[in-house]
């Protein structure tokens, strides 16, 4: 894939994201490995929440696991800076 094919697709990947998302993803693909529940506390939400959100984007993008979750984020560009 060109560079720029990878950016079209990237762009295509963040716009089927809402914002929450993309922040939950970057909570659970950081360095420290933080439980679901320590995500759901971090975002101020209820821990159902981050399971839906986790349930929409594994379905959304067929992701299947907490490691499936990291490489889909580091392929697209998702992942925070320094996290």
């Amino acid at each position: 894939m060109t560079p720029s094919a990878h950016e079209a697709a990237r762009l295509r990947v963040v716009a089927n994201l809402s914002p929450r998302e993309i922040e939950f993803i970057r909570a659970v693909c950081h360095e420290s490995e933080p439980t679901y529940e320590q995500v759901a506390k971090q975002m101020g939400v209820a821990q159902n929440t981050v399971n839906g959100y986790r349930e929409n984007i594994f379905h959304k993008f067929g992701i299947k696991s907490k490691a499936g979750l990291v490489i889909f984020a580091y392929k697209w560009g998702l992942l925070a800076k320094g996290g």
